[in-house]
């Protein structure tokens, strides 16, 4: 058996394992582990070094030394000379001579003059780095590291101090260098522990930079792009960093993604999102296309931003000036490489103006103002972080789908008055893969028993804003194959009461075909005795069969075209067609699919064929008759054939 071939058997072991459980955060054993390294170095007065995220060069990575190892050495001992100058403010490391890296810790100098009688003597001293301002907003800057998405993210969320400040175990600077980074991971909030020391080559830091409107330096960014550093094992695995990662990271809210592909008919709508987020304070970031990708798809007559490579900006304000539609983006590296129209002098004063969302933070650099026209031009999508300060939330960790056991939960929930909620279902572990989960949310009564579907449809990781009247709901997780596992998260405008409770998979059978019953498109025109429905978005369709005959079989035939990136409830890649026999008065689903969010293919190709006959078995593309072709797997649950009421 292959390596790869254990890890997944172990991996599905583990899997099967779990049991649903309410996730908690602060944790004893966290609180023990700051208290006893902080003693340490109170005791001996001396700065942490982190041993779980070491000094050394393959935690510095080449993204960020971008240098080999013999000039490594040269720049340390320049960044000593030029330290022991007094023009230098930061204090490097020391090093194990067998472990070649360049660190340093953020520190200042500062000038004081003791006047006298005779003369004014100029004393320098040390003073360490704030690790935050009120007047920082906007103001993080991309320094040596690829990672313009990650640096663009900080800036959306520094105009909200409440995510800064709860990031954070102490909200001030440590003179030991001893912090408590809070990061969601997986939906998870999770403390990380790490010192103050930060990336140096050629005497200048390689951290994100942060300050204050008056210049002060700031460690606030720096100390949060190292914890995520320390979760992916390197600065260098946090090159070309995810926004929506690192948005989801830094705040726990959902984030929605928007391809602009997927508004080209559409473009006011998009407008419409973007105004209603920026008016709403929500963290938003842009990308744009490279240049080479500009040009290919305009010719050379375009104008592109000044940059080559794809870059993600973040996006400060959208207003609608007279009959313009405008967007205030700002550039992570703190310049503009920019020129339309809008960036002329004159028109730029009268717009910061206009700007009363960021008019009290004065001149931000790296900011300009870009049409939409332009914007739709030469961007391709905007990342949406729906962090809103007085929601609360509700985290679990739970298994979904595979072969029943008891393990899998629903999640009833009491709503006291009405409020909006939003469901997420993170895949622990998956960063670069999509993936996808069926959820549903349904109406209870007193005992329990499901009412009106409210909601029933594959997420990406979160669903929509979905408006709940005062009563007692059901959610449900599921997964259509192997048991998976997932972070689910109740994000609500306002606390609501959940807790955990057993049921049958037999539910899911009668939701799914109750909501393609009820919202599905009749695909059979004309007839009494035979119903084929398809119930669809965007991304997903579910397929739906139904015999109202007294005697006869319903035989249906599904064939299905070549269709790019999704996910299918039964058969596999190798076999797209699939045949079911439906006995009298019967129904069933016949296929669930869904599609990745970055497809760019509309619609499923699917054509079907049926007819009625005294058969009970079919036969399909192969000499062996059965009532489905492929099986139905007892996993495949919402497969099962059901008798109408």
């Amino acid at each position: 058996m292959k390596t790869e071939d254990i890890d997944k058997e172990l991996e599905q072991k583990r899997v099967d394992s779990l049991q649903a459980k309410f996730l908690h955060g602060d944790s004893e054993e966290d609180e023990l582990k700051y208290q006893t390294i902080l003693a340490y170095c109170e005791k001996f007065n001396t700065p942490f070094h982190d041993g779980e995220f070491a000094h050394t060069y393959e935690n510095l990575g080449k993204y960020v030394l971008r240098n080999g190892k013999e000039t490594i050495d040269l720049k340390l001992m320049q960044a000593r000379n030029i330290l022991r100058s007094h023009k230098m403010q930061f204090l490097v490391s020391k090093f194990n001579p067998n472990q070649t890296a360049t660190w340093a810790r953020p520190i200042s100098y500062v000038v004081k003059e003791i006047k006298s009688q005779h003369r004014t003597t100029r004393i320098c001293t040390l003073s360490k780095w704030e690790l935050w301002n009120d007047t920082c907003s906007y103001r993080v800057y991309q320094n040596g590291l690829g990672n313009c998405g990650l640096i663009a993210s900080l800036a959306a969320i520094s105009i909200h101090k409440c995510i800064i400040e709860f990031l954070f175990r102490d909200f001030k600077i440590n003179d030991y260098g001893v912090y408590q980074v809070k990061l969601c991971i997986d939906g998870e909030w999770k403390n990380i522990i790490i010192d103050d020391w930060i990336p140096l080559t050629n005497g200048s830091l390689r951290g994100v930079k942060s300050a204050s409107r008056l210049g002060k330096n700031l460690i606030w960014a720096a100390l949060i792009e190292k914890a995520i550093a320390k979760v992916f094992n390197g600065y260098k695995n946090i090159y070309a960093f995810c926004s929506a990662a690192a948005l989801r990271m830094i705040t726990g809210a959902p984030v929605t993604s928007l391809q602009f592909k997927d508004f080209r008919e559409k473009t006011e709508i998009l407008w419409e999102i973007l105004l209603i987020s920026s008016s709403k304070n929500y963290p938003i970031v842009c990308s744009c296309l490279s240049k080479g990708e500009i040009l290919r798809k305009y010719g050379r007559t375009a104008k592109p931003l000044s940059h080559k490579y794809a870059h993600v900006f973040t996006v400060l304000s959208v207003i609608l000036y007279k009959s313009h539609q405008l967007l205030k983006l700002r550039n992570p590296w703190g310049y503009n490489i920019w020129t339309g129209k809008w960036t002329d002098e004159t028109n730029t004063k009268i717009l910061d103006s206009k700007d009363t969302k960021n008019r009290a933070y004065g001149e931000i650099s790296g900011s300009f103002w870009i049409g939409f026209d332009e914007f739709l031009k030469y961007f391709d999508s905007v990342e949406i972080c729906r962090y809103r300060e007085s929601w609360s939330q509700i985290r679990l960790n739970m298994p979904v789908g595979g072969l029943w056991d008891d393990s899998q939960k629903g999640i009833k929930i009491i709503v006291p008055e009405g409020c909006d909620i939003c469901v997420s279902a993170i895949k622990p572990n998956c960063y670069k893969t999509q993936y996808h989960t069926w959820v549903s949310i349904h109406e209870i009564n007193q005992d329990d028993e499901i009412g009106q579907i409210i909601f029933c449809e594959p997420i990406y990781e979160s669903s929509e804003d979905i408006h709940l009247l005062p009563g007692g709901y059901m959610i449900y997780v599921s997964h259509f194959y192997s048991k998976k596992e997932r972070n689910v998260v109740i994000h609500s405008s306002i606390p609501i009461n959940a807790s955990l409770c057993s049921w049958n998979p037999q539910v899911l059978v009668k939701v799914y075909q109750r909501i393609v019953a009820e919202k599905g498109e009749e695909l059979l025109k004309q007839r009494d005795d035979v119903s084929i429905k398809k119930y669809s978005g965007d991304k997903f369709v579910i397929m739906m069969a139904e015999n109202y005959t007294d005697e006869r079989y319903l035989h249906v035939q599904t064939f299905c075209s070549k269709i790019k990136m999704f996910w299918w409830s039964r058969g596999d890649s190798n076999n797209r067609d699939y045949g079911d026999v439906i006995p009298p008065r019967s129904r069933q689903i016949l296929i669930a699919m869904c599609r990745y969010e970055c497809a760019t293919q509309k619609g499923f190709p699917i054509a079907i064929d049926y007819y009625l006959s005294d058969e009970k078995l079919t036969k399909l593309g192969t000499s062996n008759r059965a009532a489905h072709i492929p099986s139905i797997r007892r996993t495949d649950y919402i497969h099962q054939t059901v008798l109408m009421e």
